[in-house]
C-alpha cells in the first residue's frame, strides 16, 4: 500500500517532468527539509537528496512514520499538501481514504 501511495504522490508532485524541481532535487515526494538522513536543504526549503533512490527511500520512510502513528490516508494527505489531492490518490491506488496504510 505505501509503495502505491508513494508512486501516486510522486506523479502529483511532478516527478514525471524531467525538468521539475522535485526531479532535479531527487525528491519525488516534494518533502520539506527537516534534517532527513542524507539530505540537505535545497531550493525553496525542500530536501535535496543525492540520488533518486535516496529520495524515494525518504518518501517511503515518511509515509511509514505517519502510518505508524495510526494516520489514515486522508490524514496523511491533508498534512501533505495545502490543496490536498487525497481523493485522487485514493482513487488511483484503490485505497479508501479512511485506511491506515501498511
Amino acid at each position: 500500500m505505501i509503495e502505491r501511495v508513494a508512486a501516486s504522490i510522486s506523479v502529483h508532485e511532478g516527478w514525471n517532468d524531467l525538468k521539475s524541481l522535485v526531479r532535479r532535487q531527487h525528491n519525488p515526494g516534494a518533502l520539506i527539509y527537516v534534517g532527513q538522513p542524507g539530505a540537505r536543504k535545497g531550493k525553496n526549503g525542500y530536501a535535496r537528496f543525492k540520488t533518486d533512490a535516496e529520495g524515494m527511500a525518504a518518501l517511503l520512510a515518511d509515509l511509514r512514520a505517519k502510518s505508524a502513528l495510526g494516520m489514515t490516508l486522508r490524514q496523511i494527505m491533508a498534512c501533505w499538501s495545502q490543496q490536498s489531492y487525497g481523493k485522487q490518490v485514493a482513487r488511483e491506488t484503490g485505497i479508501r481514504e479512511d485506511t491506515v496504510l501498511h
